[in-house]
């Protein structure tokens, strides 16, 4: 995947309780990583139905600047809070093949 795009497809599931701190939480996420190197799009999606299930559908222009937006302050500082506010979270990383 050296120096192709890369889509993210990321799954979040708040603890019972914490959805609204997890949203806000989120939606915090979305202006600073749109602005991060490599970013053609960052979006957050909360699954019909269920609330606290929420998902990120990102495409970064290479699996370097992917990584690079992982370790800005924004994300760290998120990921370091997980396990307080968060059942669950899955990344996966996914190049296009057709």
């Amino acid at each position: 995947m050296n120096g192709k795009s890369v889509t993210v497809i990321a799954g979040i599931i708040a603890k019972p309780g914490m959805e609204k701190e997890v949203r806000q939480m989120l939606l915090g996420l979305l202006e600073p990583s749109r602005k991060d190197d490599g970013c053609i799009s960052y979006n957050l999606h909360e699954e019909a139905g269920q609330p606290g299930r929420f998902w990120f559908i990102e495409n970064w222009a290479s699996k370097e600047l992917l990584e690079a937006h992982l370790a800005q302050p924004h994300l760290v500082d998120f990921v370091a809070k997980k396990d307080q506010y968060l059942t669950e979270m899955t990344v996966n990383v996914c190049s296009k093949i057709g």
